[in-house]
This record gives C-alpha cells, sequence and structure tokens, in this order.
C-alpha cells in the first residue's frame, strides 16, 4: 500500500474514530438521564400509591392540576415502559459503539505499528 493511501486511510479511521466516541458520549449520557427519570418515575408511583388518595396534583409548567389518581399513575406507568424500550435500544448502541471503537483501534494501532515490532 503506498504511503500516500496508508495516510488517507488512517485520516479516515481517525474521523471515523471521532464520530463513534461522540456518539458512544451521546448515547452515555442518553442512558444516564433515562435511568435517572427511571428512578424519579419509580419514587412518584409510590408515593402516588401510598397516599390512597383519589386525586393528586400535577405539575404543568408553572401551574398545578388536579388530576385522576388512576389516570396518572397510568401515564406514569406508560412512560415508565416506553423509557424501559429507549434504554434497551441506547444499551444496544452504547455495545455497538464500544466494540466499534475498539475494532478501530486495534486497525488503527496495526496499520501504526513498526514494522517488525511485536506485541
Amino acid at each position: 500500500m503506498s504511503q500516500e493511501a496508508l495516510q488517507k486511510m488512517l485520516v479516515e479511521m481517525q474521523d471515523q474514530l471521532n464520530k463513534q466516541q461522540t456518539e458512544l458520549q451521546s448515547a452515555s449520557i442518553s442512558l444516564r438521564r433515562l435511568t435517572q427519570r427511571n428512578r424519579e418515575i419509580t419514587t412518584e408511583l409510590k408515593d402516588v400509591n401510598d397516599t390512597g388518595k383519589s386525586e393528586v396534583w400535577q405539575s404543568c409548567g408553572k401551574a398545578f392540576v388536579k388530576v385522576n389518581t388512576t389516570d396518572y399513575v397510568s401515564k406514569l406507568k406508560q412512560e415508565l415502559s416506553d423509557n424501559l424500550d429507549l434504554l434497551k435500544g441506547f444499551t444496544k448502541k452504547k455495545n455497538y459503539l464500544e466494540t466499534s471503537i475498539e475494532k478501530t483501534l486495534e486497525n488503527f494501532n496495526r496499520f501504526t505499528k513498526p514494522a517488525g515490532s511485536s506485541a
């Protein structure tokens, strides 16, 4: 392989690596946010169920609206279910990106390692 072709390939690999690392960081942030939100929802569900009241106050922007407890619990459970689906997707994406980054680094190092060296 010519030196110019090798250099071009290494630049492309570096660009791909940078893109994958950015996507991995974004996926990790999304995973943390969803996990935190799920903890909040679980706590809200417990608190609402413990009140035993037929209506609760739901935040709506800067105001609060009185809503039926059953409807509110149903909404929270649906949000929790949706978040769990998103968590599965982001976890798969994170695992894929980690593997891709690892393989890209291995190949990058293979091409940049001096000839004749072992390790």
